[in-house]
């Protein structure tokens, strides 16, 4: 009992001594736990890629990664299980859990996509801590902007009746980008039921489509038409007008030559009824038309009905009009002025007059002043026939001021004028004109263009535009002549000439056209008047559209071959087409947002014509991305495993877009001695992204990498790697106060991990300056991460030492302290006048009380069983 009660004693004082002593000569320890502490993991929940939009799939897209409070990726010290789940799993559903296994940082898991478009969050649970990450699955009304517009596109707004054109409809944005459908879009078509035709009323925008394209149709009927496309779900719509015109015939003319001629000397006049379209243009005919000619005067009417009666009045299938001369018997008591009509069924009624005057004959005085006027159609249907009228004519010299004066209010001027020209002393009705107007005059002589002696030439600037086939001649006592022409293949103006030796001569300008002939080609692109839009493989689409003399998409009789550069590749139009349509690539040129290109459509093949090469500029748009991610804040740089980056072709507006072919994208990095990367990764076909390893070289820094694809932006991303192992933390305690030179002081030396958790085994090492000396010069931490070392200054004022931690699995550690030095203690002493031996018993009393604090903070051996028994013996006795 007195052991026992001896023993209570002791830890009494003990307590006591801790109690006084322990504030003063020790610093609170570190927390030292033991066992894993899982407060201290976090765990990031990543979704690489965040949209997908393969349904019904698997994806092994879910990342988990471990790290620690500052961000930093850490080894799992066993296996750990994290558990997961999703909010919508009919859209997105995963595991119940997943396992970060030992000595990984991170794991991975599948998430299985099913058939619906929209949002899912999936969370992890960890440690009784959630954490959330959003998957979007398809396309979703969220991903259109606000600001989109419907555009229509058309390679022209004119039309030939019972023809076709390409359309397209797309949607951009404000700032023109064309933007990709993120789901299928339909829109709704109106139109003028009676001029136009579609095959239906709605048309649709697939998902991942950049446009739609349809083909228009006209009627037989013209006019002025409109498409308007509407996108009822957002409330937009945009419209085109459509001008619709026939060059097939649509009503009569006539031209009466010439406009005036000798009444009772002249008996002839030329007549030359054509067809016009509904723009009034000649006009040829696909098939016989019957005219029916007609007159104010009985005379003409009469000798128009026997021209009627011997030869067939029609405008033959293939030309454009009919000629006849038609003889008169015209005296001075017939009209001045003489309507000659004509018509046919479903073609109307055309009129035109001609006026006899008084003759003059070309010795006569008036007739001094003469010239030679050429009369010819403003334009001519090319391979067609026609005429062109010459007529000798004098220049008159004006109406009399007085004569002029007194008939201006009359109700018939002219009348007027004729009636009281003999009182004024008008000699001739010449007299009656306005200066430099034309008068005709009638030649004494038959003038011909062949003979001996050729009076009449006519010729043609080009004849491959028109050819003269017959000059004509003036009969006696007439004023006119009428060559024949006709029109080749070639197509332009023309300008015809006609000489009359030693009367004149004159000239004209016509026009020669093929309103039905290919004669121009349209590159149309159907993003944009002057923009192609690059998909995400970097293909492009061009139609190439043939146009006729007015701008109308012609069907075309025979194929034709166009070889378009830069993409230097070869579109041909068919036969009974209009257009072509072909899908290109951008890789034979450099595809730069922004810039333009220049696309040339040259004619190739037997006879091409070159007239028809067209070229175009357009404005190019990357609708595409390539997007690095990289699922880990940071890597461990020292790690065997394999990490991964992903690369996702998106569009424009952050929608994943499936690659319709493999995609071989080039990679590339600044940092080779940080991480190792492939050179080249392929999105597979109907995926929208790919996996590429990161190997850590176990360098720490930063390394960037780029990843780049003809046709498509490219991206860049900046990757960390850092060494994950657990790192130590060095502490020191036992020493306050300045140190005394040569005076060995205790320092307590302790090492935690970044948890705070105690770490045995670590090899501690000392770097030191010739002021210090340290007692081991090497040692080790205990099971309590704890050591202790002897510290003596040689002298003042400050001394350093640096410790150096190592442990296998840790990161090395490195620690300076600083400690002054009380270098003028001696001298304190001395002057104090105390003996020697009062120093060292003053130093020994210190090093007794460290070593009863030793002695009793340890803790007691454990007692063997003979010791055990010793023990309650005595307690028996």
């Amino acid at each position: 009992m007195e052991a026992r009660k001896e023993m209570n004693t002791n830890y009494i004082i003990v307590l006591f001594l801790i109690a006084i002593l322990l504030p003063i000569h020790v610093s609170p320890a570190l927390a030292q736990t033991i066992g894993t502490d899982f407060s201290k993991y976090i765990v990031k929940l990543q979704l690489a890629p965040s949209h997908v939009d393969t349904k019904n799939t698997s994806h092994s897209i879910g990342y988990v990664n471990l790290v620690n409070k500052n961000g930093f990726a850490i080894q799992a010290p066993q296996d750990l299980v994290i558990g997961l789940e999703s909010s919508d799993p009919s859209i997105a559903s995963v595991p119940g859990a997943v396992t970060i296994p030992k000595d990984h940082n991170f794991a991975v898991f599948n998430i299985q996509v099913g058939n619906i478009d929209g949002e899912a969050t999936i969370s992890t649970t960890f440690n009784d801590k959630n954490y959330f990450a959003d998957l979007t699955v398809g396309g979703i009304e969220s991903s259109m902007p606000d600001d989109i517009q419907l555009r229509i596109n058309l390679p022209t707004n004119k039309m030939h009746v019972n023809s076709e054109i390409p359309f397209s409809i797309y949607l951009q944005t404000s700032e023109g980008e064309v933007i990709r459908a993120p789901y299928d879009i339909t829109i709704d078509l109106e139109y003028e039921k009676a001029l136009l035709k579609l095959n239906n009323e709605k048309v649709v925008i697939k998902k991942g489509d950049y446009y739609v394209w349809a083909t228009l149709k006209t009627t037989e009927e013209v006019g002025n038409s409109f498409l308007r496309a509407t996108f009822e779900k957002f409330g937009i719509d945009t419209a085109k007008n459509i001008e619709i015109s026939s060059s097939l015939p649509t009503k009569l003319a006539i031209q009466i030559f010439p406009e005036k001629i000798s009444a009772d000397v002249e008996s002839t006049i030329d007549v030359f009824v054509s067809l016009v379209d509904s723009e009034g243009l000649p006009a040829v005919t696909p098939e016989d038309i019957k005219l029916e000619l007609f007159s104010d005067s009985d005379s003409v009417g009469r000798a128009l009905d026997e021209t009627m009666l011997d030869e067939k009045v029609i405008i033959k299938k293939g030309e454009f009009g009919y000629y006849f001369r038609e003889k008169l018997a015209i005296s001075n008591n017939d009209h001045s002025e003489t309507t000659i009509g004509v018509s046919a069924e479903n073609f109307g009624i055309a009129l035109d007059t001609f006026e006899y005057v008084e003759p003059l004959n070309i010795e006569h005085p008036k007739a001094e002043n003469s010239t030679l006027s050429i009369f010819v159609l403003d334009q001519i249907p090319s391979n067609t026939t026609s005429i062109m009228v010459y007529q000798l004519q004098a220049e008159a010299s004006g109406i009399d001021d007085e004569l002029n004066e007194s008939c201006v209010e009359a109700e018939d001027p002219i009348a007027c004028i004729k009636k009281n020209k003999a009182i004024f002393g008008a000699e001739h009705d010449i007299d009656l004109l306005g200066e430099g107007e034309l008068y005709p005059i009638l030649s004494n002589e038959y003038l011909q263009s062949y003979g001996s002696i050729d009076k009449i030439n006519v010729v043609s600037s080009d004849s491959s535009i028109i050819s003269v086939l017959d000059a004509g001649n003036i009969d006696v006592l007439h004023s006119y002549g009428t060559a024949i022409i006709k029109s080749g293949q070639k197509n332009g103006e023309v300008t015809l000439a006609a000489t009359i030796k030693g009367v004149g001569a004159g000239t004209t300008t016509t026009e020669v056209f093929d309103i039905f002939k290919h004669v121009d080609t349209a590159i149309f692109s159907p993003t944009g008047d002057n923009a192609v839009v690059l998909d995400k493989n970097g293909y492009f689409d061009l139609f190439v559209v043939a146009l006729d003399g007015k701008g109308r998409p012609k069907i075309l009789e025979q194929e034709a071959k166009y070889l378009l550069t830069p993409v230097n590749e070869v579109i041909e139009i068919k036969e009974g087409q209009a257009f072509a349509y072909a899908n290109f690539h951008s890789d034979s040129f450099s595809a730069t947002p922004g810039e333009s290109i220049s696309v040339e459509a040259v004619p190739i093949g037997v006879e091409a014509d070159l007239g028809l090469e067209s070229s175009t500029n357009f404005e190019t748009q990357i609708s595409s991305l390539v997007e690095i991610t990289l699922p880990f804040e940071n890597l461990d740089a020292n790690t065997q495993n394999e990490y991964v980056g992903i690369l996702q072709l998106k569009d424009l507006l952050g929608n994943p877009s499936q690659a319709s072919k493999d995609i071989r994208i080039k990679l590339d990095h600044d940092g080779a001695e940080i991480v190792d990367i492939p050179e080249h990764v392929t999105i597979e076909q109907f995926s929208s992204y790919a996996t590429f390893p990161i190997i850590p070289n176990g360098e720490r820094g930063d390394a960037q990498i780029y990843a780049s694809v003809k046709g498509v932006l490219g991206s860049d991303a900046k990757i960390s790697t850092d060494s994950n192992h657990p790192k130590l933390n060095i502490f020191a305690d036992g020493l306050e106060g300045p140190l005394e030179i040569g005076e060995p002081v205790e320092l307590k030396l302790f090492v935690d991990d970044q948890f705070a958790d105690s770490v045995s085994g670590v090899s501690l090492k000392f770097v030191t300056g010739e002021d210090v000396t340290i007692s081991p010069a090497e040692t080790r931490t205990n099971n309590e991460g704890a050591a202790s070392i002897e510290l003596t200054a040689q002298k003042g004022p400050m001394v350093s030492v640096k410790v150096i931690a190592i442990a296998e699995g840790f990161v090395e550690a490195q620690q300076t302290f600083d400690y002054q030095v009380n270098d003028s203690g001696s001298e304190a002493l001395a002057a104090l006048g105390l003996p020697d031996w009062v120093i060292y018993v003053g130093l020994a009393a210190v090093v007794g009380i460290v070593a009863v604090l030793v002695v009793f903070l340890r803790k007691p051996k454990p007692l063997s069983e003979d010791e055990e028994d010793d023990y309650d013996y005595e307690e028996d006795i």
